[in-house]
């Protein structure tokens, strides 16, 4: 027996409501793709307005609520899966910093397809290779620098001596960092972010 067209149509909303729920709401037509959805499902919740199309390749299910977070997520998703939230947005993430970045910031490889952003409010960060896993963790659903590297990244970057100290101070409280880990990220960087860490040791705040 053949199901009905309209049966076809609810089944394949909750196919999409659990794609959508594994990614906060956020899913491509990528994602979509590789679970069977065709485009023209994909157009249907379109026209019935259950989804809406958020950027190129990008969409939300409008019955998922937005959080704190809705707009890290569709950079993330429109910057491909080799994206990871990094620097200043990665430094509020783990709320060692009380500055909100002006700027949404993510580190991509060189050798990654990449398409531009339009968004003034983006900031991309090429990296020679990619973040090792060892460095990045998944906090509410996204891929984020750890502490450390967080932390060297943003030194490196010129982020104010003030916000660093701060940075450090909080992480070292938290336990989240330790000298050796900063020491092992720091030690193919600029002299300079080296000076820094060292600088700061040597006040006896960290062990190097």
């Amino acid at each position: 027996m053949t199901s009905s067209p309209e049966k076809r149509i609810r089944d394949s909303f909750h196919a999409l409501v659990r794609l959508a729920g594994e990614g906060y709401g956020y899913f491509t037509t990528t994602q979509a793709r590789k679970t069977g959805y065709s485009w023209a499902s994909l157009k249907n919740h379109l026209d019935r307005g259950r989804i809406r199309r958020v950027a190129r390749g990008v969409y939300r299910l409008l019955s998922v609520p937005t959080d704190r977070h809705s707009q890290e997520r569709e950079v993330l998703l429109q910057a491909g899966d080799r994206a990871v939230l990094s620097h200043e947005s990665a430094l509020a993430i783990h709320n060692l910093s009380d500055i909100i970045p002006h700027k949404i910031h993510i580190s991509l490889p060189r050798s990654a397809r990449w398409r531009s952003f339009a968004d003034p409010v983006v900031r991309v960060h090429f990296v020679s290779s990619p973040i090792p896993r060892s460095d990045v963790e998944t906090i509410d659903g996204m891929p984020v620098t750890k502490p450390a590297r967080t932390i060297v990244d943003c030194i490196e970057d010129h982020s104010t001596p003030e916000q660093m100290q701060m940075a450090v101070t909080a992480a070292l409280q938290k336990g989240v960092i330790s000298g050796s880990e900063l020491g092992r990220i720091a030690e193919n960087r600029k002299s300079y972010v080296r000076k820094w860490l060292a600088e700061y040791a040597n006040d006896d705040k960290l062990a190097i």
